[in-house]
C-alpha cells in the first residue's frame, strides 16, 4: 500500500513538473515572437519576411506547444 501511495505521489509530482515546463515553453514562445516583431520594426524588412519567419518559428515550435491535458 505504501508503494502505491509513493508511486501516485511521484506521478503527480512529475505531472506538475511537465506542466511547468510547458508553461515555460509557452512563455519563451511569446518572447521569441515579440523579438521577431521588435527586430522587424528596427530593420526595414518586407512584410513577407516577417510573416515567413513567424510561420517557420510557429511550425517548428508547434510540436512543443500542443494543446493537451495538463
Amino acid at each position: 500500500m505504501l508503494v502505491v501511495v509513493l508511486l501516485v505521489g511521484l506521478l503527480l509530482m512529475f505531472r506538475d513538473l511537465f506542466a511547468e515546463c510547458r508553461n515555460l515553453l509557452i512563455l519563451r514562445h511569446a518572447k521569441v515572437r515579440q523579438f521577431i516583431y521588435f527586430a522587424s520594426s528596427k530593420v526595414e524588412l518586407p512584410s513577407e519576411v516577417l510573416v515567413g519567419s513567424i510561420f517557420v518559428y510557429d511550425s517548428f515550435s508547434k510540436h512543443f506547444l500542443r494543446e493537451g491535458s495538463d
